[in-house]
């Protein structure tokens, strides 16, 4: 189990980390969100801080190579990949995702003028506006140990000492915003108990050179457990973090992510996972090789989903078949889309130029993105959802931005799933693979950084993998849909790379190409073919990848056999071909194909794509802010009016009363009750044998008001308990949506509360 330092972060000022971009209402620069619309600090920003800290302590080294060498370690260098990864930071209090207060909760807006220097007084037409988070913000962070063991206490050490270093982050932090504080909260994935000051004396005797601990006592992950007999596995993943995975080629300072995961990039996080945990050496070493280069293992790339039934279950999707035209005006997955059924045209006699509903002029295309269908069964195209970062390049020794070096991120958005599969060649080989998982039920489950920036708050998955009989991309037999020797179209489920007899890649599938690719003579149809060239980078050389050529995911062909075959014969060919996959890289998720795929007959594919339950504890945490929702228009519904007796005196204390309502949340529902029974009694002194004290003119004031207020208090409790009952899964999930909801209802109360007084709905 690698280990992990969990941070808290308060922000003892407003502060502002910026977005990258304005918003509509004047504000120039909007402060960094995270994908729920609340403030978060991008992992960049964090390690960026902790490097600047720790080139301060390095002056307290005596010895200064010794320093460096630690440094380069931690966080990384041109010759040294860093050995901790920063997340992103989000807001501690969990409970903040149900707050519905708009999308401009915790901030709010600050306007300046730019001054010149020389002349002393503003500069014209140098007017800004910024969000800035307000003061008294606390969000938690991890940091992850990724690289060689031995020296990670060494390396933690360090690390907390310089969080403690760090006093403020942001922008304008020398004028007094941003000033923070950074604390330990927990070390995670050892055994001992390890706190702050522990790492903190560590890091004393690492200065002085005196003798320390050596290197932390780690947990062991959960067995695997027996001995799986399957040889798939469906995969689901979370994106925890953005993830960006570049398509290799970039224009300029723009980076683009491709809209899935790719097969080479699952394949080489559980490399880079399996090394860490495992030796490389010995038995270790042959292993690694049977299972990342030897093709004992083969990583499918996933793909994005739909989500349906209140997020719990998901809807796989296939990249959209090229020979499934849509008339370019109301293509199919549009609101006004023309009432036709889907057809695929690779096998078709004869091809039409134009729609043969707009009529002249408007003609067939084919669609872009991912395949899959909606709640009522009709197809619809899908797209993952992503995010532009915007990041600039900092002057090290100067602590500032450098000048004209803007870089820019596409990134996949956090918090969207991806499904995919990994078939193995036998159960060996998944049992040793499943052991950097950790046994949950009747799955597994892992978390891994992928792509670009995994050690600056993106890239982080969490993983759940589960054994399954049937393909989630080609559920159906091919005896099912293969059942006569004519006319066949095959499908490209992921990109391929195919060489001819002469080892040239192949761009177009034409009746030689295809018969030696299939090893059977064939005759091409129509072919839908379009092609993409495949970089990559060798983090073993430090060298780019071989480029290769490769026919796109999506691509079709439709063919007939000219050989004699049986159709038995020609089932069992097809299935091998749909097994192994064709040309190179098949590890690597490469070479997918379909025969005749079911998305053809759109009315059996929306029976027969099944959705994929999501893993029950993955839903733990989840439903706080959908139940908050629907139990926010219910209290809306019940207490639109604050039906009480508020008279003039009473309202000048509304907002003192709604303060002490939110304040005294914990509380159980009788004692805060009898409580509010209680206003206007002096009672503190009751516990040294005193007499509560009266004060007649509050109990004559707050008399009938206190006593209204218990009721709607506990009547707002009953309410919280009907909906929680009727959404919690368990007990024990209702217990804790009780006591995560319970502080909202009593703020949302008092915010009505001080409503209606202010506007005076009933006085007495």
């Amino acid at each position: 189990m690698n280990i992990k330092l969990v941070f808290n972060l308060k922000l003892l000022s407003d502060y502002h980390t910026s977005a990258g971009f304005g918003l509509a209402h004047g504000v120039d620069s909007a402060l960094l969100r995270d994908r729920h619309g609340l403030p978060s600090v991008r992992g960049s920003s964090l390690a960026g801080l902790f490097r600047s800290a720790a080139r301060e302590l390095k002056l307290f080294f005596p010895d200064a190579e010794m320093a460096g060498t630690l440094l380069d370690r931690v966080f990384g260098s041109a010759r040294h990949p860093a050995a901790w990864a920063f997340g992103s930071a989000s807001l501690a209090q969990a409970v903040a995702l149900a707050r519905s207060s708009g999308g401009r909760r915790f901030a709010r807006d600050r306007r300046g003028v730019s001054i010149d220097p020389q002349a002393r007084r503003a500069q014209d037409k140098k007017l800004w506006a910024r969000e800035f988070g307000g003061a008294n913000l606390e969000f938690r962070f991890t940091v992850e140990h990724v690289g060689s063991r031995g020296e990670e206490r060494d390396e933690a050490a360090l690390l907390v000492a310089a969080a403690r270093l760090v006093r403020g982050l942001g922008s304008t932090v020398n004028r007094g915003a941003g000033r923070c504080l950074i604390s330990l909260v927990r070390v995670e994935g050892t055994v001992e108990a390890v706190s702050q000051e522990d790492l903190l004396r560590h890091f004393a005797a690492l200065v002085r050179g005196e003798d320390r601990p050596g290197e932390f006592q780690r947990g062991n992950a959960a067995p695997p457990g027996a001995r799986p007999e399957h040889a798939r596995m469906l995969v689901i993943a979370q994106a925890v973090e953005p993830v960006i995975i570049s398509w290799g080629g970039h224009s300029g300072n723009a980076y683009q992510t491709v809209p899935y995961i790719p097969g080479a990039a699952l394949l080489g996080a559980f490399a880079g996972k399996y090394a860490y945990l495992r030796p490389v050496a010995g038995d270790h070493y042959d292993t690694f090789l049977a299972l990342f280069r030897r093709g004992q293992v083969r990583f499918g790339p996933l793909y994005p989903v739909k989500e349906t039934g209140s997020g719990w279950q998901l809807v796989p999707s296939i990249p959209v078949p090229r020979d499934i035209l849509t008339c370019k005006h109301k293509p199919f997955y549009s609101d006004d889309a023309h009432r036709v059924r889907l057809r695929g045209y690779a096998a078709a006699e004869e091809i039409p130029g134009e729609c043969e509903i707009c009529g002249s002029g408007v003609p067939l295309v084919d669609a872009q993105g991912f395949l899959t269908v909606d709640a009522w069964g009709a197809p619809t195209s899908l797209r993952p959802a992503t995010e532009f970062h915007t990041h600039v390049k900092m002057v090290t020794d100067e602590r500032r931005a450098d000048e004209k070096a803007l870089y820019s991120y596409e990134a996949l958005a956090a918090g969207q799933y991806f499904v995919g599969e990994m078939t193995f060649a036998g159960a060996t080989a998944m049992q040793a693979l499943l052991e950097v998982c950790d046994r949950r039920g009747d799955g597994y489950e892992t978390e891994i950084r992928l792509g670009k920036g995994t050690k600056r708050g993106y890239g982080r998955l969490r993983l759940w993998l589960q054994p399954t009989g049937e393909s989630c991309l080609n559920p159906v037999p091919v005896k099912r849909r293969v059942n006569f020797t004519g006319a066949i179209t095959m499908t490209f489920l992921s990109d391929a790379i195919l060489l001819d007899p002469w080892g040239r890649t192949v761009s177009d599938l034409t009746s030689e190409a295809l018969s030696a690719c299939l090893g059977l003579e064939v005759e091409t149809l129509n072919s839908f073919v379009s092609t993409r060239e495949i970089d990559g980078f060798s983090a073993v050389t430090g060298l780019p990848r071989f480029r290769d050529l490769a026919i796109r995911a999506g691509s079709t062909v439709g063919f007939k056999v000219k050989q004699k075959i049986g159709l038995s014969e020609l089932q069992l060919l097809l299935e091998r071909w749909e097994t192994d996959g064709l040309g190179l890289r098949q590890h690597e998720g490469f070479g997918r194909v379909a025969f005749n795929h079911v998305v053809y007959d759109m009315q059996n594919f929306a029976g027969e794509i099944r959705p994929i339950l999501i893993p029950g504890h993955w839903q733990a945490g989840a439903p706080v802010k959908s139940a908050w929702e629907r139990l926010e228009a219910i209290l809306w519904q019940r207490f639109h009016h604050i039906d009480m007796t508020i008279n003039p005196k009473v309202r000048e204390r509304c907002r003192e009363v709604a303060r002490w309502l939110h304040a005294h949340a914990h509380l159980g529902i009788d004692e805060l009750a009898g409580r509010v029974q209680g206003l206007g009694e002096l009672d503190i002194l009751k516990d040294f044998g005193i007499k509560p004290r009266r004060k007649p003119n509050l109990v004559t004031e707050f008399g009938q008001f206190r006593r209204e207020l218990a009721d709607r208090v506990q009547e707002l409790y009953r309410v919280l308990e009907q909906e929680i009952d009727a959404v919690a899964r368990h007990p024990g999930e209702a217990a804790a949506l009780r006591r995560e909801m319970w502080p909202l209802c009593l703020e949302w109360f008092g915010g009505r509360l001080v409503a209606g007084a202010e506007r005076g709905e009933k006085h007495e």
